[in-house]
């Protein structure tokens, strides 16, 4: 079952709005709150309070087809080398 972003945020380095989940192991992950159609996830309903991003290129093809597709903010934020040091 595909899921809604939730636990909208803004990004402590470049002001962008951004959405939270999680991934398959627990961390947490900002996403671009705006579906795009080469994004890297789709996001899944686990119950819990943040949607689980599940990579589109290894997840369920029908759940992918028909779900939007979303990029982790680190991919366009302008700062994004400053939080993988």
């Amino acid at each position: 079952m595909t899921a809604r972003l939730a636990l909208f945020g803004t990004c402590r380095s470049c002001g962008a709005s951004l959405s939270w989940a999680k991934t398959a192991s627990g961390k947490s992950i900002p996403l671009d709150p705006s579906p795009k159609p080469e994004g890297r996830f789709v996001l899944v309903d686990d119950g819990g309070r943040r949607p689980l991003a599940m990579l589109a290129a290894t997840y369920d093809p029908e759940i992918v087809r028909d779900s939007p597709r979303y990029d982790d903010h680190f991919k366009a934020c302008p700062h994004a080398g400053a939080w993988s040091e």
